[in-house]
This record gives C-alpha cells, sequence and structure tokens, in this order.
C-alpha cells in the first residue's frame, strides 16, 4: 500500500482531500490498484505504458510516471480533467493488513 496526497483538482475528481491510501495487487500476470474515488474503491486495471504504471477503471486513469509523481486523470467527450498526486510514504504489511479491515465494503470497478 502507498499513501498519497492530490492537489484541489483530486477532490474534484472525487479523490479524497487528505491523504489516502492506494493497494496495489500483483499476482497471475494480472496487476491492480484499488484506488479510492468517490467514497468506494474503484478498481483499476494495469494496461500497456511505454513509461510508468497506467491503471484505467471506467473513465479514469492512474499513472505513476516518475515514482514520485502520479495522475489522476478522467475524460469524458464532455470534459477532461487531471489531478496531480505525490506519494507520501509506503505503508509496511502489517499495517496495510490493519487498514485492509477498515476498507470500505463496496467496491466497484
Amino acid at each position: 500500500m502507498v499513501e498519497y496526497q492530490c492537489d484541489a483538482a483530486g477532490e474534484q475528481l472525487g479523490l479524497p482531500a487528505g491523504p489516502f491510501t492506494v493497494e496495489y495487487v500483483n499476482g497471475a500476470g494480472n496487476s491492480l490498484a484499488l484506488v479510492p474515488v468517490s467514497g468506494k474503491a474503484r478498481i483499476f486495471v494495469n494496461v500497456w505504458s511505454a513509461s510508468g504504471a497506467r491503471y484505467v477503471a471506467g473513465e479514469f486513469l492512474w499513472w505513476d510516471a516518475t515514482g514520485r509523481t502520479t495522475l489522476l486523470q478522467s475524460e469524458t467527450p464532455a470534459k477532461r480533467m487531471q489531478a496531480t498526486c505525490r506519494r507520501i510514504r509506503l505503508i509496511s504489511p502489517v499495517t496495510a493488513r490493519t487498514l485492509r479491515r477498515c476498507l470500505p465494503s463496496q467496491i466497484t470497478s
């Protein structure tokens, strides 16, 4: 799990106003990111990228391009928005197990 903080545009996209955690799940050739958007943990699926790690869920793109800065982007026919997020810290596996018990019960993709 990784803790992030985003700029003001993040809240407009549905990200929490303060620091939040993203859980990365890797296994069986698949990579997922659980990102809290609009109060729900959305499942983002890894897609091919020439640089960085890109994950998509519906109209959203979560892109860790530099290892320090991550972008959340929403693109619909009517509007394109983007937030810049920075990595605050990696969370230890022991802390991650505790936080998992506190994650929202609803997970959407």
